[in-house]
């Protein structure tokens, strides 16, 4: 690799309660199974990194757990053939206003795994970059095993489903972190602070108490948010349909366009040849 261009994610801050977030940017090639090896939150769900200030990206590039790879130890993993991932790549340099880089609901193939590169053709400024974890086929969880973003273009994380990217189809402004996800990351940090902290039984109980109503009530927001997304699937796929639709016409008609001129010019030459 380039030493001057460097691995800007790397050791930098995943700014949600994930398990094992440690691994997403920890610039290994690590082995990864079911349990350890890479970095998971549930869906509907957001996997955000900060870079701590503005880049100028050419290349985001992150992997999705992937039971054909090599790195994958997990002894039944031909039994994972349907754990693939449906997401959306975000990238803001304000965590307001949001750029969206890539929605698989808008391909041909919703579901991915593996490597997941993406190059800009003009440099994409960002601070901090977003996994909108959408749907896994196999189960509630999403899984990615590293990420990387480069201010220049590192050909060997040039893998996988590449992606050329112009300048952003949509935006979307506020954050927008489901607050199914902010309950659940709240009473993740409790439960740290209760396993560092001494306690007795009666405060113990308390913040027990505490855990289980925000865990119940981030499941009722958590169908809610389940429901925008299934929204957002039904707008997105028959307005990609009409898309590709117009191209086809629009295509067919520039040929047939073509055609015409080309007969039209036949006939003068033969109308001016005859006279």
């Amino acid at each position: 690799m380039d030493r001057d261009n460097s691995d800007l994610a790397l050791h930098r801050k995943v700014l949600e309660y994930c398990n094992h977030y440690e691994y997403l940017t920890n610039g290994e090639e690590n082995e990864y199974d079911t349990t350890k090896g890479y970095c998971a939150t549930h869906w509907p769900g957001y996997i955000t990194v900060d870079l701590e200030q503005v880049c100028d990206l050419r290349l985001i590039a992150f992997q999705l757990w992937d039971f054909e790879d090599a790195k994958n130890i997990y002894e039944r993993k031909e039994e994972c053939t349907n754990q693939v991932y449906a997401y959306r790549l975000l990238c803001s340099v304000d965590r307001r206003n949001w750029q969206v880089i890539y929605d698989t609901s808008g391909s041909l193939r919703k579901y991915r795994k593996g490597w997941q590169a993406f190059q800009f053709r003009e440099a994409c400024s960002a601070r901090y970059i977003r996994i909108h974890a959408v749907h896994n086929l196999r189960n509630s969880g999403f899984h990615v095993v590293r990420l990387h973003a480069f201010q220049r273009l590192a050909e060997e994380y040039l893998r996988g489903d590449m992606h050329l990217c112009g300048p952003a189809f949509e935006w979307e402004l506020g954050d927008a972190y489901p607050l199914a996800n902010q309950l659940l990351d709240l009473s993740g940090r409790i439960q740290d602070v209760m396993s560092k902290t001494k306690m007795d039984s009666e405060l113990k109980s308390k913040y027990l108490r505490v855990v289980d109503y925000l865990f119940e009530k981030s499941k009722e927001l958590d169908a809610v948010n389940g429901k925008v997304d299934e929204l957002r699937k039904l707008i997105s796929e028959p307005v990609s349909k009409k898309l590709k639709r117009d191209f086809k016409k629009n295509a067919v008609d520039g040929i047939v366009g073509v055609g015409l001129t080309v007969v039209s010019f036949i006939i003068w030459l033969i109308i001016l040849f005859i006279e």
